[in-house]
Formats: structure tokens, C-alpha cells, sequence
């Protein structure tokens, strides 16, 4: 059977539970009850403050906080054998130079339940949550189940090669999906824009990303330095069913920014219906430059 364990309140606890767990194949972690775990430390000298998940872990947070405090990711996933399902969790203050401040998922598999993702940061791509294939026969998937990825930031601008955008969301390669959640209030700096940026950045395959919102909100994002204030969708395919997409700022496409950006030979198809997409602004002037 796969292990179970109550995880005692501090960073190495749950260091040596994930720890565990990984090597039992699996396993569930109940967190103390209302804890902040504080990752001051990385286990293996990484942007990590938590080994990286290779097996299917749930995660029982009882209101707990995983903090990253600014200076490490909150967690890693990585497939093909890894999962993390976490509920009644805030995953906060997680950082990372590169992509995925709070969760990294690479080629894994990520489910949030009634799980907070807030106050985190990535230069290069999603500042609260990276989903990532980087191996086809690994492919990511994140669904947010009555969750929220909020006050996110990707920091990196425009002027930086590395910068790409996603500043609550970015999805490579991947599938997301959004189901009674919100990702709202987050900031993307970079040169791709969008609060959830998906598609194939790499020119690898066409609509090889794929993103549904199903009575879900993408409110209050701001992407002054590119597209899509709420949404990119490059080369992927997005279906927004009963959702607000509103209140969102960018560069242009306020809203949502959906098209093949240059590769006339691939397309990006995106399907809207039963929703909202109202009071977005486009800062951009005549021809697409910037405001004077």
C-alpha cells in the first residue's frame, strides 16, 4: 500500500516525508493543520525548497501554507511518474529564475483542489504555476478544481532573450484546465504577455497545447509590455465556456490574443461561447506601438 504520513510542522518534515514517499511509490502527506512551512533551505542545492515529486503524492493541506519565502520554488513534479494532487493548501512566495515560481510541473501531472496559488515569482515564465512537456511522451497536465492562481508575477521584461510571460499560467506543449477557478489579478512582463500563456513557443507541433475554462475567471491581469492582458493562445487551442475574461490590460489583444504569431503555416483556434470578455484595454497606438 502507499505510505501515509502526518507531517509534523517544519521544512525538514516534510523534506523527509516527500522523501519517503518518493521512494514508496507513492504516498499521501496530511499537513498540520494550519501551518507555515517556511522553506529557508534547498534539499540538493537547487531553486528547490522541496524535492522534486516523482510519484503520485496527495497532498491533505488542512489550511497549511508551503511559503517559498521569496527565495526558493515551492514544488517541483516531474514525469512521466510524477503527481501531485493537492487540497485545501496556499502555496505562496515561491521564486524561480527560470519558470514555474510556486509549481514547476514537467511533464507531470498537477491537480489543485480548493488550493490557493499566490504571491509568486518567475523571471523567465509562470510566476505562479509552470506546465511544461518537454518530452512527448511525458505530456503535462494541470487542473484547477474551485482554485485560484492570484497576484502572480513573471518578472523578466521584454529587453531579456529569457522573458517569456505567463505571469499566473504559462502552459508549453501541454493541457490546462481551469474548472470554478480564477486566475486574476497577476502580471506578466515579458515579451509574450498573457496572465495564462499557452501554446508551442518552440515551433515543435501545431496545437499541441490545449486550454479549457469551464465557468472560471481571468480578471484584473495587466501584461503592459505584450498580449493577451488575460490570455495567450500561440499555435494552441483554447475553449472558454461560461467563463469572465475581464478587466484585463496589455500591450494589445487586452483580452485575449489568440493567433499563430507569425507561422503561417500552423494556426491557433479559439472557441468562445457563454462568456464574457468585457472592459479589457489595449495600450497600444496606431499601428501596435506603444502609448508616447
Amino acid at each position: 500500500p502507499a505510505l501515509a504520513m502526518n507531517v509534523a510542522c517544519s521544512q525538514q518534515a516534510l523534506v523527509d516525508a516527500i522523501n519517503a514517499a518518493n521512494s514508496a511509490g507513492g504516498g499521501t502527506l496530511d499537513l498540520a493543520r494550519g501551518c507555515d512551512y517556511q522553506l529557508t533551505s534547498s534539499p540538493d542545492d537547487s531553486e528547490n525548497g522541496l524535492p522534486p515529486i516523482t510519484t503520485p503524492i496527495t497532498i491533505d493541506g488542512n489550511d497549511a501554507t508551503i511559503d517559498g519565502t521569496g527565495s526558493f520554488r515551492d514544488f517541483e513534479v516531474d514525469g512521466p511518474g510524477g503527481a501531485l494532487a493537492a487540497h485545501d493548501l496556499t502555496i505562496t512566495g515561491g521564486f524561480a529564475q527560470d519558470f514555474g515560481g510556486g509549481i514547476a510541473n514537467i511533464g507531470g501531472a498537477v491537480t489543485l483542489q480548493h488550493t490557493r496559488v499566490t504571491g509568486n515569482s518567475a523571471g523567465s515564465a509562470g510566476g505562479g504555476i509552470a506546465n511544461a512537456t518537454f518530452d512527448p511522451s511525458s505530456p503535462a497536465t494541470l487542473t484547477l478544481d474551485h482554485s485560484s492562481v492570484s497576484d502572480n508575477q513573471q518578472t523578466f521584461g521584454p529587453d531579456n532573450e529569457n522573458a517569456l510571460g505567463g505571469g499566473g499560467i504559462v502552459n508549453v506543449l501541454g493541457t490546462v484546465t481551469l474548472d470554478h477557478s480564477q486566475v486574476n489579478g497577476n502580471d506578466a512582463e515579458g515579451f509574450v504577455g498573457g496572465e495564462i500563456a499557452s501554446g508551442d513557443y518552440f515551433g515543435f507541433a501545431e496545437s499541441g497545447s490545449v486550454l479549457t475554462l469551464d465557468h472560471s475567471q481571468v480578471n484584473g491581469n495587466t501584461a503592459p509590455n505584450a498580449g493577451g492582458g488575460g490570455i495567450q493562445n500561440l499555435l494552441g487551442s483554447a475553449t472558454i465556456d461560461h467563463s469572465r475574461v475581464n478587466g484585463n490590460t496589455s500591450l494589445n489583444g487586452g483580452g485575449i490574443a489568440s493567433g499563430n504569431a507569425g507561422a503561417p503555416d500552423l494556426t491557433a483556434h479559439l472557441v468562445v461561447k457563454h462568456s464574457q470578455v468585457n472592459r479589457n484595454t489595449a495600450t497600444a497606438g496606431p499601428g501596435g506601438e506603444g502609448p508616447p
